[in-house]
């Protein structure tokens, strides 16, 4: 019991400085069925930590793209899903625990291809090619907002001061209007071909998966110039980036405090208990 415990105290200690770095998540265009997969990437290389299959009760198709919102709920990740059978739905799920929590299907005049965020409001925007919407995300209603004049159906993200940024048809980055679905064009992308972008929830740095050429690939993006810097080699044929954040410093912290009283108490009454059992022997032979 001893040994149990003091394992699990430095499994908690030991793990806690690399717990409270958030996680990147991409996946594949081809993810489909019943369950479908996210892979882990790693920041500093791209690439491919683990690959985790999320089962589930409903069938769906291709995913178009992922989002997330780690201040409000960190292990969460949103996949938007299109196809002939399944339709355009939205997926929440949980990949450390590989679970799925729910599926929803997207009511649009059009088909939403991109989702994102809002990190300031919890609110969930969309596009298709033509047009933004904004999601709820446990009804599906989606609401147009206005066109979008440029087609961000490739990839949305917001950056955490509230900007969202879209990748067009043409490979520019653009900001869009979430009031109005107006795009302005930030500039042309400049070192790969993405897919889709993402904000890492510790800094700000944007991410984006994608591919240059010679490999699919995951990228930094500067927002002002639009200039995407390799990384190294990721996820294949990928579609979608998200960020998973972590548990606060302070419930690693608590679990620890509190493994570790429970080993004094443990310790305690082992101490105790030779004083016990020699006061009985002395009884006995009295």
């Amino acid at each position: 019991m001893f040994r149990v415990l003091f394992a699990a105290v430095w499994f908690l200690v030991a793990c806690g400085g690399e717990t409270l770095a958030s996680q990147i998540w991409g996946t594949d265009f081809g993810s489909r069925g019943t369950s479908h997969s996210a892979k882990q990437v790693d920041h500093a290389t791209g690439d491919v930590l683990r690959i985790v299959t999320v089962p589930g009760d409903v069938y769906v198709q291709a995913v178009r793209d992922l989002a997330s919102d780690p201040a409000r709920t960190p292990g969460v990740i949103w996949s938007v899903h299109t196809g002939f059978l399944a339709g355009n739905v939205l997926v929440e799920f949980d990949p450390n625990r590989a679970k799925q929590l729910s599926v929803v299907a997207i009511d649009a005049d059009e088909t939403i291809l991109s989702l994102a965020i809002d990190p300031l409001t919890g609110r969930f925007y969309g596009a298709s090619s033509l047009n933004l919407y904004e999601i709820q995300p446990t009804t599906g209603v989606a609401q147009a907002i206005g066109a979008t004049q440029a087609d961000v159906s490739i990839g949305l993200g917001f950056g955490l001061d509230g900007v969202l940024y879209g990748i067009d048809s043409l490979q520019r980055l653009m900001t869009v209007d979430t009031t109005s679905g107006a795009t302005t064009l930030v500039a042309e992308l400049t070192g790969g071909t993405l897919t889709d972008l993402a904000a890492r929830p510790e800094d700000g740095v944007l991410y984006g998966l994608g591919t240059n050429s010679q490999s699919y690939s995951l990228f930094t993006i500067d927002p002002a110039t639009a200039e995407a810097t390799w990384v190294g080699q990721s996820v294949g044929r990928n579609s979608g980036i998200a960020f998973t954040g972590v548990p606060e410093p302070g419930a690693v912290a608590i679990a620890a405090v509190a493994a570790v009283g429970m080993l004094g108490r443990f310790r305690g009454r082992r101490d105790r208990r030779p004083a016990a059992l020699s006061f009985e022997r002395r009884a006995r032979r009295a």
